[in-house]
């Protein structure tokens, strides 16, 4: 009987995930309420040759921190548009992009991005101190902070940076500057 119960709320627990994940939005922007209009924490992440970076490296410039991860079937359909829109930022950088690992190692980082040919910068958060700091609900979620690190956009789910609501978004937090 006890066995019979705990499977029911396995099943159920793995419903609730899978229904909680999929009832995203593609590139929906979360309510306003959570995190839009705060200050970044400070923080410090891994690169992928091991070194530490902190906020302090970004501060001066607008930044988009996007966490993903190698296991996400929504992270794969939006790193394409991530790649290109970092191929035509990465030239005039008037804006830093940083990706960062969530529940994922680097190595796996390494051949998924050797794969598909990416080359956008790729950091690791040590222990998920940084995604809990930033609340976040899952991947991929990404954060739009002006150069003075305040929150503008809390995106939930895939972006298309390409489209005219991903130009949209940036057209906003360039404004700000």
């Amino acid at each position: 009987m006890k066995t019979s119960k705990a499977l029911i709320l396995g099943v159920l627990i793995v419903a609730a995930v899978i229904v909680l994940q999929l009832g995203r939005k593609k590139g929906q922007i979360a309510n306003v309420n959570m995190v839009e209009g705060t200050t970044v924490p400070a923080f410090t992440l891994t690169d992928s040759g091991g070194k530490s970076v902190s906020y302090d490296a970004f501060k001066g410039k607008p930044l988009i921190i996007n966490f993903w991860a190698t296991w996400c079937p929504s992270c794969k359909e939006e790193l394409p548009s991530l790649q290109s829109f970092y191929n035509d930022e990465k030239s005039g950088q008037s804006v830093n992009i940083v990706t960062v690992l969530y529940r994922d190692d680097m190595s796996s980082a390494q051949r998924f991005m050797k794969k598909h040919n990416y080359d956008f910068p790729v950091y690791t958060d040590a222990g998920g101190t940084i995604a809990h700091s930033f609340g976040l609900t899952g991947v991929p979620e990404t954060y739009l902070i002006d150069k003075n690190g305040i929150v503008v956009r809390r995106i939930l789910g895939p972006l298309d940076w390409q489209t005219s609501s991903g130009q949209q978004l940036l057209s906003e937090l360039l404004s700000r500057i």
